[in-house]
């Protein structure tokens, strides 16, 4: 479970990564030996697949929360504004 948009960012980073992977072998394997592909794939893909439902149902969650009232909103690495 993603728990909050530090996470968030760390798991589409892992799903950027998975789906290249997919990717160059779709393109080095596929051509030449599918069987191989679909071998190599499939756990791949898989993966991405989690992945994809992890981000989606975080999102899903992040939007039916209330928005957080005078909390600054940062970003990693962000100091936080002050609010006035």
């Amino acid at each position: 479970m993603i728990d909050d948009d530090e996470e968030l960012a760390i798991v589409q980073k892992q799903l950027a990564l998975v789906e290249s992977i997919v990717e160059s072998w779709k393109k080095k394997l596929l051509p030449h030996n599918p069987k191989n592909f679909g071998i190599y794939a499939e756990g791949a893909i898989d993966e991405a697949d989690k992945l994809r439902a992890l981000i989606n149902e975080y999102l899903e969650r992040k939007k039916s929360l209330p928005p957080e009232s005078g909390v600054p909103h940062t970003t990693p690495g962000q100091q936080p504004t002050n609010v006035a």
